[in-house]
């Protein structure tokens, strides 16, 4: 499996993620600070939500380069430092018959990921990846230039498929937004993409059935830049790799990164934190609400006028991939317990 695959299974398992009061307030003021790109627009709603939960807590923009392992984005999440990240200025949304539709995409560096939301009122069984439910295939534009379609991973790099298609598995799993939407039922599938310079007009992108033979539909996609977001960084090493925490100025947010770093054909792939608490001033222990962005991020949930001292992670899962006779493949998953490791807050 690869790592876009893993994504899009994060983000069918996410949970919402309340905001604590004057959430929205502290947000606006922040995104007011924030400078004006050229072309790009108003983020909507939900785009700001997940702004949010990292910025209304006191985020600054970073001013000057920092020598970090990773950077964090905002609706991305933690990526290699020196990728260049790219996100859809607006969310495509669209209904047909009972079904409504949500396209986002985003580009880091050389790789332009999109994917496809749907969601239904009814609720349909969900089911395993041993029987998919839907499928598409979808071709991108840059003018009259088809890209690339492939997998992207972490040990093979990117390998080119022609004719490319994907399958997806409804879930019930639903935000609280998706839920007070009316709907009972997701799907996702996902493609990625070799980028090319975007065009003045934007990407185009089509949707066929399953096969290739028939357009579904056919539908913009404009990238605009993303500026990565101030946090501090630390590290703790394992057998299986050093992983890496970012953590905002303010301590009220939390991510991980694996670094991905190849030795003897194999490589740390991915890193999953369970029982992670924020720690207040007044020693009251806040558990960690996961973001509902599809970033993987932990988010704290204290009262504003608590301050947060630390962050303390109970246990974290490692998945470490290998090749084997040039596939790559996935190690046993080795969860570490009771780690107690606690970072300060800057």
């Amino acid at each position: 499996m690869n790592g876009w695959d893993e994504q899009l299974k994060l983000r069918a398992r996410r949970e919402d993620c309340p905001l604590p009061q004057g959430f929205e307030t502290r947000i606006q003021k922040e995104l007011d600070r924030l400078p004006v790109q050229t072309r790009q627009q108003k983020r909507p709603l939900r785009r700001a939500l997940w702004l949010a939960a990292c910025l209304a807590a006191g985020l600054c923009l970073t001013a000057a380069a920092v020598e970090l392992t990773a950077r964090w984005f905002p609706g991305v999440g933690a990526v290699k430092s020196g990728t260049a990240v790219w996100l859809l200025e607006k969310p495509v949304e669209w209904t047909q018959d009972e079904w409504t539709y949500r396209l986002e995409a985003e580009r880091q560096g050389d790789v332009i990921r999109v994917h496809l939301e749907q969601y239904s009122a009814e609720a349909l069984p969900g089911r395993d990846d041993e029987e998919t439910d839907y499928g598409y295939q979808m071709k991108l534009f840059a003018g009259e230039q088809e890209l690339e379609a492939g997998l992207d991973s972490v040990l093979e790099g990117w390998e080119t498929v022609d004719g490319l298609s994907t399958r997806g598995c409804y879930t019930s799993y639903l935000t609280g937004d998706e839920l007070e939407r009316g709907f009972l039922t997701r799907g996702i599938v996902g493609t990625s993409f070799r980028a090319v310079e975007q065009p003045e007009g934007g990407y185009t992108l089509r949707i066929y059935t399953y096969d290739g033979s028939t357009l579904l539909w056919e539908k913009p996609v404009r990238l605009a830049t993303v500026q990565a977001l101030d946090m501090t960084e630390t590290s703790r090493t394992f057998a299986e790799g050093t992983v890496i925490a970012l953590s905002s100025r303010d301590g009220r947010l939390l991510d991980l990164y694996p670094d991905r770093a190849v030795e003897d054909d194999s490589a740390l792939a991915f890193v999953y934190a369970t029982d992670v608490v924020f720690i207040g001033a007044s020693g009251e222990r806040y558990p960690a609400q996961m973001l509902s962005d599809g970033t993987g991020a932990w988010a704290c949930n204290a009262p504003e006028e608590e301050t947060i001292t630390a962050v303390e992670i109970g246990s974290l899962r490692l998945d470490r991939v290998y090749l084997d006779n040039g596939v790559q493949r996935e190690e046993a998953p080795v969860t570490y317990q009771d780690l107690n490791w606690v970072i300060p807050v800057a």
